[in-house]
């Protein structure tokens, strides 16, 4: 179930945050639900979801020339 809302609120905020930082929260808050409670940490799962975020956005950006929504970060993108 919380993974179904968590995809559901991604879906909403997608468009007004933008694909950078939805994404950021959305893979941050689903490592933490998927981990086991023993094995959370917040610091490290964002840190692999900026990291695996700007990598994305980079191969779509600059190699495959196409462009993300970029929400709030428009114009900074």
């Amino acid at each position: 179930m919380y993974t179904l809302a968590t995809a559901l609120i991604y879906v909403m905020l997608f468009k007004p945050l933008g694909f950078v930082l939805s994404s950021i929260l959305y893979l941050t808050v689903q490592m933490s639900v998927m981990a086991p409670k023993e094995e959370r940490r917040p610091l490290r799962f964002l840190l692999i979801s900026v990291i695996a975020v700007a990598v994305i956005y980079l191969i779509f950006h600059n190699g495959l020339s196409l462009l993300l929504p970029g929400g709030v970060l428009t114009g900074v993108l």
